[in-house]
């Protein structure tokens, strides 16, 4: 028997399959066929070893820029977690001019918070 799957289109996605053969003894045999213990049969999974990664040396620059980035954040983020409540609340309504209409004004809001615009398609 030979059996094919492919995989993905033109054989490109590289997924995990496996298979699994049952064998039933009907004739007595020499020695008994034992099956370990399930802690025995579970296949031992690699420990990896821990990474110490330490964070490279900031130039000035670099620092400027994740401090702008922290204060932009606390404009943006309340104004995000208002809009994706409001908008989880109504999804499943199918309401989509509202989704549209909520989805633009998060975005006017925003530009409008950092001084500048945002491109949007209407």
């Amino acid at each position: 028997m030979k059996v094919t799957i492919e995989h993905g289109h033109a054989n490109h996605l590289s997924d995990d399959w496996s298979s699994t053969a049952y064998w039933y003894q009907t004739l007595p045999t020499a020695k008994p066929i034992t099956i370990l213990p399930v802690e025995e049969r579970i296949p031992n999974v690699p420990v990896l070893p821990e990474r110490n990664l330490q964070m490279p040396e900031l130039t000035e620059e670099m620092k400027e820029a994740r401090e702008s980035w922290a204060k932009r954040w606390e404009e943006y983020k309340p104004a995000k977690e208002k809009n994706s409540s409001e908008l989880k609340k109504i999804r499943p309504a199918g309401n989509q001019s509202l989704i549209l209409n909520l989805q633009r004004s998060f975005v006017k809001n925003i530009s409008n918070n950092i001084g500048g615009t945002i491109c949007q398609k209407n």
